[in-house]
C-alpha cells in the first residue's frame, strides 16, 4: 500500500497537455472507450524543488 501511494503522489505532480480528441463513445464495442481513446502528450516531471 505504501508503495502505491508514493506512485500515486508521484503521478499527480507530473506535467502534461491534453490535445483536443474525439472522446465519443460506441456502445457496439466492449470495452466501451472514446473513440480516440485518451490521449496525453508532453509528459513531463516537474523540476525538484531544490534543485538547481
Amino acid at each position: 500500500m505504501a508503495l502505491l501511494a508514493a506512485f500515486a503522489g508521484w503521478l499527480a505532480e507530473l506535467d502534461y497537455t491534453v490535445p483536443e480528441q474525439d472522446l465519443t463513445i460506441s456502445l457496439r464495442r466492449i470495452p466501451a472507450l472514446p473513440r480516440s481513446r485518451v490521449v496525453v502528450t508532453d509528459v513531463r516531471q516537474p523540476a525538484r524543488r531544490g534543485s538547481q
